[in-house]
């Protein structure tokens, strides 16, 4: 069973607070599931399937109704959320593909089941996989939020994130492109 790590997961509840809809979320979830979220520890592991998954459906059903981009902008969130002195140093004298290169490490840092490899790394293009987990579209659009993020963060304009492959969907992996200016 794949686990996320707490950092995650609270940055997710900041960011629901942020947008005003954290009380609505956390109160149609399942009380084991909202207990779980009201007592994290940033450093624990905690079921992706159990916790993480169900967070993500209620806010698709209560809240966003589809519109991807809310996901995406949780991601982004949640990649800059408690970033330390010395991640921002990196960021501001880093490249976007230096920063892309880290994906895997930083993979690492937040689950503990899966692998993002480097497929293509180009100067202002990366094909980015990820495999060994059982991801939602929903995860796969937090995800590509962290992408953008990088990018951005690192001098990256006019970002375009296309998801190329879902395991939701079917697909043996999930894959997204990426290009910038």
């Amino acid at each position: 069973m794949a686990k996320i790590r707490g950092i995650s997961l609270i940055a997710d509840l900041e960011y629901l607070q942020k947008k005003g809809v954290a009380n609505k979320v956390l109160g149609n979830l399942d009380e084991k599931v909202k207990v779980v979220l009201q007592n994290l520890i940033p450093h624990e592991w905690h079921s992706y399937e159990e916790i993480a998954r169900p967070l993500y459906r209620i806010i698709d059903t209560l809240v966003t109704k589809g519109n991807e981009r809310f996901f995406i902008d949780m991601g982004k969130f949640e990649a800059m959320y408690g970033k330390k002195w010395y991640l921002k140093l990196f960021f501001k004298f880093a490249s976007s593909a230096m920063i892309i290169k880290k994906f895997p490490a930083l993979w690492n840092i937040y689950f503990d089941t899966g692998k993002i490899d480097i497929v293509k790394l180009e100067k202002k293009s990366a094909t980015i996989r990820l495999t060994g987990i059982e991801t939602t579209h929903l995860t796969d659009l937090v995800i590509e939020g962290w992408g953008e993020y990088a990018v951005e963060k690192t001098g990256g304009k006019n970002i375009k994130v296309a998801q190329t492959k879902c395991r939701e969907r079917g697909d043996e992996c999930t894959e997204w492109e990426m290009e910038w200016k």
